[in-house]
């Protein structure tokens, strides 16, 4: 690519997402590279993905882009289009890549990810989370339904502690909120605890996953976790865990559903070990019709299904984030955001 200015190189890019939105964003993106770089092109599939796939056969795909729920499609390019020389992923989470032999065993393929991409709208959520629940949300629906004229005790976020597991992108994003409109207490949990870390101004104590103490567990009102799947956080969430929470805490992850034993956290509902938890990820997904947690009152359970940061901002956001990593793949060779496979983000 050095051999050439950088506006005359050729790359035939195979985007796979989810909706009609998600084609607009792009297409209204890369229309606006092109003015750049002429020669860039793209094929964004958003449905009936193998006849559009069978359509683009012949030709030399240099880069393919998409987000984790398609992981089979990408499976399928990297198996058909040899030329294939780096995979970007549209989301921060890669096990779903990293389970596929044409990505983990690749040494030469580049792989990329876009963390970062959805933090603000994961940032949201987590107060929307709590919020759910400290005002009685559920609750206030069903009285309306009945025709009820019931008041209710609820409860402030000023003040209250919130604990992140996962002091990174996502966990900036929320204690930034939490703090600056709550002036919540903020107390972070990283894999590695650093002097230098993003967001520090937020924090009021830092600590490492290995370190956490069973009283700052206890004397959290929040937890939020946002944790990458890796065989460290596989089922870190479990009854041990749950019953070191204050009684009236409120567990919610938007990380990855390998870190929560999902019967640990029914019990600890279904028994009140704690108040109440916000699921936006699990195990399998779609979750097994015979789940547990579909048998928990909404009073105490909210479950999103994954869905709960699908706005058009993080999805341009996500574009965005490939952007900057294509040009400076062109500039140097390689994208930025480069996934450790052995770390597994």
């Amino acid at each position: 690519m050095e051999s050439k200015e950088q506006n005359d190189i050729e790359l035939n890019i195979l985007v796979f997402g989810w909706n009609p939105e998600f084609k607009r964003i792009h297409e209204e993106g890369f229309k606006n590279l092109s003015k750049e770089f002429p020669n860039i092109h793209s094929f964004i599939i958003v449905n009936n993905f193998e006849e559009e796939l069978e359509k683009i056969k012949d030709i030399k795909i240099d880069i393919v882009c998409s987000s984790p729920f398609f992981a089979k499609y990408v499976q399928y390019a990297l198996k058909n289009f040899p030329s294939i020389k780096w995979l970007h992923s549209l989301a921060a989470g890669v096990e779903k890549y990293l389970k596929l032999d044409e990505i983990a065993k690749n040494d030469n393929l580049l792989f990329s990810n876009s963390k970062g991409a959805y933090s603000e709208a994961l940032g949201e959520i987590g107060i929307t989370s709590m919020m759910y629940f400290s005002y009685n949300l559920y609750t206030y629906t069903e009285i309306m339904k009945n025709k009820e004229w019931t008041r209710l005790k609820n409860k402030s976020l000023f003040n209250k502690t919130l604990l992140i597991m996962g002091y990174g992108n996502n966990g900036v994003c929320l204690a930034k909120i939490a703090k600056s409109g709550f002036n919540m207490k903020i107390i972070g949990v990283n894999r590695i605890k650093r002097d230098e870390i993003a967001g520090k101004e937020f924090l009021d104590e830092l600590y490492t996953i290995k370190e956490l103490p069973d009283d700052v567990i206890n004397k959290a009102d929040y937890i939020y976790a946002t944790l990458p799947s890796t065989p460290e956080t596989d089922n870190i969430f479990d009854k041990n865990f749950f019953k070191k929470m204050n009684k009236d805490a409120i567990f919610i992850n938007v990380g990855r559903g390998n870190v929560v034993v999902e019967e640990d956290i029914a019990e600890a509902l279904n028994n009140n070990i704690i108040r109440g938890a916000a699921l936006d990820v699990t195990k399998k997904e779609p979750l097994e019709k015979d789940s547990k947690l579909y048998n928990i009152s909404p009073q105490k359970l909210l479950l999103t299904n994954h869905s709960f940061c699908d706005v058009p901002e993080g999805t341009l956001n996500g574009f965005n984030c490939f952007l900057k990593n294509l040009k400076n793949y062109i500039k140097t060779g390689k994208p930025i955001n480069i996934v450790d496979k052995q770390r597994k983000y």
